[in-house]
């Protein structure tokens, strides 16, 4: 829905001249959803693992910068993806029963909970 509100074309289709994105995609840039995707399962992922945090906010980072490298994303791109995963975690993480839930996940997977 964000992507559609925005309609901001891929550097590849605004620039079809200065970008040749190692792959294409159909749909509109802002915000990136694998960067938004990424921060927001490595934000959920900490609280789980949480000497691993800098590690899993490292990897959303690679993941987000991979979207400008393949020249299919904008640097706003990524970093709104980035802020926003954050944004859809404080949301998700103030619910009721998301720790509750959490520990019920990490339990069934054999995780424990830190």
């Amino acid at each position: 829905m964000i992507k559609s509100a925005n309609g901001r074309q891929r550097p590849f289709v605004q620039h079809p001249i200065l970008v040749v994105p190692m792959f294409t995609v159909g749909d509109f840039s802002y915000p990136s959803g694998h960067a938004t995707g990424m921060e927001l399962q490595a934000r959920i992922l900490e609280q789980l693992f949480p000497d691993k945090r800098d590690a899993l906010l490292r990897r959303a980072r690679q993941v987000a910068d991979s979207r400008l490298v393949a020249g299919v994303h904008y640097t706003s791109d990524t970093e709104a993806g980035l802020a926003l995963g954050d944004l859809l975690y404080t949301e998700i993480a103030a619910k009721n029963g998301f720790q509750r839930d959490l520990a019920t996940a990490a339990q069934t997977d054999g995780i424990a909970a830190k």
